[in-house]
């Protein structure tokens, strides 16, 4: 699954795993690019999975009572 955003501006290895606590470091406020991220795999997820509800978001990570992680790989696209 393909995204529109370049995220290493902000991280400095391809691949995170990123934790509730790790997700309130970088709030949307300012690391938009994160949280939009995750909705949109979420999204896109469900879609191909043909649920009618999306399962991973941002939001509901932040909110959930358990940890729960969620990992994002990506390549720099040059061009």
């Amino acid at each position: 699954m393909e995204i529109a955003f370049d995220l290493s501006s902000i991280f400095t290895d391809n691949i995170q795993r990123l934790e509730k606590a790790d997700l309130l470091k970088y709030s949307p406020k300012r690391y938009w690019a994160v949280a939009k991220s995750i909705d949109t795999l979420g999204e896109m997820s469900s879609k191909f999975h043909g649920w009618k509800r999306i399962i991973t978001m941002y939001e509901k990570i932040i909110d959930h009572d358990e940890d729960q992680s969620v990992y994002i790989l990506w390549d720099k696209v040059d061009g």
